[in-house]
């Protein structure tokens, strides 16, 4: 056990407490004496502030009433411009329903009777292919039955010429003893045309074969690979060139029908051809840009050149043109089937014969300089996405580089404004621009753009170029 604390020590300790206490306090007035000036000088800046806020308050209301005072009439101006904003659209609304129904009054007739038309051309098509189907199956039957009794013949004729020889070796050489030495001559000679006709025989038999095999397989190919939908397609699209360019004056309507029925008739042949390929979620809008184009483009450029009987000539062409363009565009939806490579190039062929007639267009309907520039760009730019058309490029690839192709396209068509050339060869020079950028730009998204592809096409661009320059200054066009 300790001991207890003493009084002496209590007060001891009582008296340290005491002076520890003092200390404090000594410290806390200190404390307080240095913090009072700080503490007014906090007070002041808080009066100061408060009282730069009041000021800002004041001008900010002062100025908001200003704005407010501003910006009612210009509201108010704002409100009536919407409202008759409003009622003109509502005016052009109700216009543009009256003459839709208008118009649907008057074409639905139209289309009827174009519906009714396409469908006795369709069972005409197919009355004909019934009647042609046994006589074509009765002709390939006659050929290779004429080729069979061509086999034979020759089969038998060989053993008599052989005879023939043998019979002719041996009279030359009982004949060879006794100087005859012409009738030996006739003879030999008479052998030698006798191989000869051997030889022309066997070689013609060859030949029949040959072109019965070609000529078969060329109807299995037709039979097998244009589809029905698109003969029907192109023989009403090829009715509407003929129907525009025969009538005079060439009704535009006519041709707007066959540029709709051109993009639909596509899509519809596309679609039943690959169901499957579009359900998976392919884009068909690709493939319409050409055959659209090419039905609007080809009817305007034979009604602006040809003159005379090959008015029709031309647009039956044309019509075959559309129906090789639609096979085409349904052979190339998979780049990597059979047949897809020379689909392409048919494709590609057609774009830039469309690329050609709507250029020279531009020049024959003389359109203004700005309305020539959009519309050069636009074609090149539309034609791009037929050209440039790749299953392995996303859409946002195949329009930048379009869009690059339309802004050279419409550059160069505002520089040959101010070069003397015109006419035909101005959309040859056009085409040959058109032709160098797709190509260059196309081989860039396939990956095949090296410097010999590049010389190629510089070198096609520059012969283009030097052609043209004749041309014009021998005062061809």
């Amino acid at each position: 056990m300790t001991e207890p604390d003493t009084p002496s020590d209590l007060r001891a300790r009582w008296l340290q407490l005491r002076r520890l206490a003092r200390g404090r306090v000594q410290q806390l007035r200190d404390l307080g004496s240095r913090a009072r000036p700080r503490l007014q000088e906090l007070g002041d800046f808080a009066a100061r502030a408060l009282a730069r806020v009041r000021g800002l308050i004041a001008g900010g209301r002062a100025r908001l009433h200003e704005f407010a005072a501003w910006v009612r009439p210009h509201l108010q101006k704002l409100r009536d411009f919407a409202a008759t904003v409003l009622a003109r659209v509502r005016d052009f609304i109700a216009g543009a329903r009256a003459r839709l129904r208008q118009f649907a009054a008057w074409a639905h007739p139209r289309l009827q009777a174009l519906c009714d038309f396409a469908a006795r051309v369709l069972a005409r098509l197919r009355e004909f292919a019934a009647w042609a189907r046994p006589r074509l199956q009765a002709l390939r039957d006659a050929a290779v039955r004429i080729l069979a009794r061509l086999r034979d013949l020759a089969a038998q004729a060989i053993p008599w010429l052989r005879v023939l020889r043998d019979l002719a070796a041996r009279a030359l050489r009982r004949l060879r003893g006794l100087g005859a030495w012409a009738l030996v001559c006739l003879l030999y000679a008479g052998v030698l045309a006798l191989r000869t006709v051997r030889g022309l025989v066997v070689r013609a038999i060859g030949r029949l074969r040959a072109l019965g095999k070609l000529l078969a397989e060329a109807f299995l190919w037709l039979r097998a690979s244009v589809p029905a939908a698109a003969v029907v397609l192109a023989t009403i699209v090829t009715l509407s060139f003929l129907m525009f360019v025969l009538t005079e004056p060439a009704p535009r309507w006519i041709l707007l029908l066959g540029v709709l029925a051109a993009a639909l008739g596509t899509h519809g042949v596309l679609r039943g051809e690959h169901p499957r390929t579009f359900e998976l979620g392919a884009d068909s809008t690709p493939q319409l840009v050409l055959p659209a184009l090419y039905a609007l483009a080809i009817p305007l450029f034979i009604d602006e050149n040809a003159r005379g009987l090959w008015v029709p000539f031309c647009a039956i062409a044309a019509g075959l043109g559309f129906a090789a363009i639609v096979v085409a565009e349904v052979r190339s939806v998979r780049e990597f089937e059979r047949g897809a490579a020379e689909a392409r190039l048919i494709a590609d062929a057609g774009a830039y014969l469309t690329a050609f007639a709507l250029l020279s267009l531009l020049y024959t309907r003389d359109p203004s300089l700005p309305a020539a520039i959009v519309t050069a760009a636009l074609v090149a730019g539309l034609l791009s996405f037929e050209v440039l058309r790749n299953s392995t490029l996303g859409l946002l690839d195949m329009l930048t580089f379009a869009l690059v192709g339309a802004l050279v396209i419409g550059e160069l068509r505002w520089a040959l404004h101010f070069v003397p050339l015109d006419g035909h060869l101005a959309a040859v020079a056009l085409l040959i621009a058109f032709f160098f950028v797709s190509g260059v730009l196309a081989a860039r998204l396939r990956g095949q753009l090296t410097r010999e592809v590049l010389f190629q096409y510089s070198a096609l661009a520059a012969i283009g170029a030097v052609v043209v320059t004749a041309a014009r200054a021998a005062n061809l066009a």
